[in-house]
């Protein structure tokens, strides 16, 4: 059996900490993003995850969008167990609305409370406008004060009540099985305005230890994260096509290829989606792409390595949905309702296009736990 790698926590709890993950500018920009966040995710927020999605934006005020609240304090706060915090605090980040990061006193080093940071809506991943469903049902429109979770005997007023958020739709029009590293004058990259200097790629694919195989200063200068940088040192291509695939503003990037074929299949999950977060699984097909590319020619690296990264990407959603069902399940069993409905009603919310294997999956889990206990 394998045993989990725990990382060793290296935040101070402190002042100068907190400051430096500061991420917002004041409470209107605290406002915006509790109303964004809301908005955009209330068709899968229960009342337990508002209350603490609440909690924590009250709490992030004196450094703006970051809090310090351990599980316990917050489930005394909204009156609920530690366990339903905790159940908040993973849908909360699947979510992308909160990052969750240790920290431990300096005195002894040892844990203290968790550092809860508000994260703002990814305006960039939505669906396109021309699929007037999806459209209407990401159209951001303001709550009503009704929906504002209120502690019990507490007329204080929430810090997110002022808040204005729209979400702007962009085309996503190219085929997933296109090649994405091609355009046209209309269909210009910022790239085309830069001067990147791209050096050649590779031409001994027995190995990628040329040139290109490290990080490219260039994509510093456009603030691409170091660790996406490094996670395509395998994939043998330019440092332009590179820049392409990390630019979140560009329509061949990762980003926008992976929401494009994932949108329809997993449209919550999608909804921010984060492609630092999966800085794991780029590195995985990058590696395979390479890896396939020694021993037989790909007509379209880039585009090999996209549908690769996909079908890496559908799988870890999977497993996502079956936790985030599974935590449903557990709950509705804990109040003895009926968890087979409930696990059907949950897996269409996460993935309705594989709703069925989602199910089969939280069964599995539930009976080999059974069968643990028996």
């Amino acid at each position: 059996m394998s045993k989990s790698v725990k990382t060793a926590i290296t935040l101070i709890l402190n002042e100068s900490t907190l400051s430096s993950l500061t991420n917002h500018k004041d409470v209107d920009a605290i406002n915006a993003t509790y109303w964004a966040q809301v908005t955009a995710n209330g068709d899968v927020l229960t009342k337990a995850d508002r209350n603490v999605y609440f909690t924590i934006s009250k709490h992030a005020v004196k450094y703006p969008g970051v809090a310090y609240l351990s599980a316990n304090s917050i489930a005394k706060m909204v009156e609920c167990s530690r366990a339903t915090v905790m159940r908040a605090f993973k849908k909360l980040r699947t979510l992308n609305m909160i990052e969750i990061l240790n920290a431990k006193r300096k005195s002894d080093n040892r844990q203290t409370a968790n550092i809860l940071r508000m994260l703002p809506v990814a305006t960039e991943n939505v669906v396109a406008e021309n699929n007037p469903i999806q459209s209407q049902e990401n159209e951001v429109t303001r709550p009503s004060h009704t929906d504002v979770p209120v502690s019990k005997g507490n007329a204080e007023k929430p810090v997110a009540n002022q808040a204005k958020t729209n979400v702007e739709s962009k085309v996503i029009t190219q085929d997933a099985t296109q090649d994405v590293t091609q355009g046209n004058a209309q269909n210009a990259t910022p790239l085309n305005s830069f001067s990147l200097s791209p050096s050649e790629a590779p031409k001994d694919l027995k190995t990628f230890e040329g040139a290109n195989a490290r990080e490219c200063g260039a994509l510093d200068a456009f603030n691409v994260p170091v660790d996406l940088q490094r996670a395509l040192v395998q994939l043998p291509i330019t440092d332009a096509k590179k820049f392409e695939l990390l630019n979140s503003n560009d329509s061949r990037s990762i980003a926008t290829y992976a929401n494009h074929a994932l949108s329809a299949e997993f449209p919550t999950l999608m909804r921010n989606f984060d492609v630092l977060k999966y800085a794991s699984l780029v590195e995985s097909a990058a590696v395979r792409t390479a890896f396939v590319a020694k021993r037989k020619s790909i007509r379209n690296l880039v585009a090999y390595f996209l549908r690769t990264f996909v079908e890496l990407l559908r799988t870890a959603l999977v497993e996502m949905a079956i936790d985030l069902t599974l935590d449903a399940v557990e709950e509705a069993i804990e109040t003895q309702e009926c968890y087979i409905s409930v696990a059907e009603e949950t897996a269409q919310v996460w993935a309705p296009k594989c709703a069925q294997l989602v199910v089969n999956g939280v069964m599995e889990r539930i009976e080999a736990t059974d069968n643990d206990v028996a």
